[in-house]
């Protein structure tokens, strides 16, 4: 089927996560911060004696095969953490860092996408 002015209902969203030793936290509990400094989610997970801390909702307008972490990602992820974590992470500190694309419905209307406002309820959009 070819619909040539169709809308982009679906946009790519690259997610970013770092591993770190578990002593940044303490206990096996999760963490969550539903809004950073740019409005996004950011999470630390305790795994496999270590602990993996990310974030999210970074748009992009293509997908790519092999996602990369761009350095100022990283930068924000741990500047982030350490005001939230038992220490303060430093890159040195980064055992692994990972990135991947996820399917995001797209904003509404002409709005621009930004960090923090991709959309996570359903669309069901249907022509009949």
């Amino acid at each position: 089927m070819d619909y040539s002015n169709a809308k982009d209902i679906v946009r790519p969203s690259q997610e970013i996560h770092l591993v770190l030793d578990k002593k940044f936290v303490s206990g096996d509990s999760a963490i969550m911060i539903p809004k950073t400094s740019d409005g996004r989610v950011h999470f630390g997970v305790p795994w496999h004696n270590k602990v993996v801390i990310g974030t999210a909702d970074i748009p992009k307008e293509k997908p790519v095969l092999e996602p990369r972490a761009l350095d100022k990602e990283i930068d924000f992820i741990l500047e982030t953490a350490s005001r939230f974590l038992e220490k303060a992470p430093t890159r040195a500190d980064v055992k692994s860092v990972y990135a991947g694309l996820r399917p995001l419905a797209a904003p509404k209307g002409k709005n621009k996408i930004n960090k923090g406002n991709f959309q996570r309820s359903q669309n069901c959009n249907l022509k009949l």
